[in-house]
């Protein structure tokens, strides 16, 4: 809805009417059973589901090996760049905040990978 609102000039919420109006339904973010905000790197939402995605969890696992084998959030952040690896939300390049962020929830992501 984002994307027609600015496209169109006009806000989300006339958007969001007129689509009800023409009876296509918007799910709400509840029933596509993930959080608020962006989707987590290594997971695409598919039919309203949170699934993972291969390529992000791969690099997931490589960024997890690189922690393990003692290299910095800094160092990694490093190798993703230096690899071309892109972020999720489209920012130019990965930073350690970002890097140390990813890897201290990564244990509880285990469990949907």
């Amino acid at each position: 809805m984002n994307q027609i609102a600015l496209e169109r000039g006009c806000a989300r919420s006339t958007v969001g009417a007129a689509l009800k109006e023409l009876g296509f339904a918007i799910r709400a973010r509840s029933e596509l059973q993930c959080s608020k905000g962006q989707v987590p790197f290594g997971f695409r939402i598919v039919k309203g589901n949170l699934v993972a995605h291969g390529g992000e969890t791969a690099i997931l696992n490589q960024m997890a090996e690189l922690k393990k084998t003692g290299a910095s959030y800094g160092e990694i952040a490093s190798w993703l760049n230096s690899h071309g690896v892109k972020t999720k939300n489209g920012a130019r390049q990965w930073d350690r905040p970002t890097i140390f962020k990813m890897l201290k929830r990564l244990p509880s992501m285990q469990d949907q990978i």
